[in-house]
């Protein structure tokens, strides 16, 4: 085995019990902070409804992406 890693090492096995325990203790450590998203729309002329429908479904799109991302960025999966 080649490497240059230091230090104490570990082996887990790869299943719901142990690396779920895992990750409810590292949860445990963590702040439980709501998400909160800012959405500031300036200069935007709505001419009709259709407009106001792409400004909805684009607001709409941005913020389920970046609250995906943040669920990722906590360890949740797609």
């Amino acid at each position: 085995m080649v490497g240059g890693e230091a230090g104490r090492e570990a082996v887990l096995p790869l299943n719901n019990q142990t690396l779920g325990s895992i990750g409810r203790s590292i949860a445990a450590t963590m702040t439980n902070k709501g998400t909160t998203i800012t959405v500031n729309i300036t200069d935007v002329v709505i001419r009709e409804e259709a407009d106001m429908k792409k400004l909805v479904d684009y607001v709409a799109g941005q913020l389920a992406d970046e609250m995906t991302r943040q669920d990722l960025l906590r360890g949740g999966t797609v």
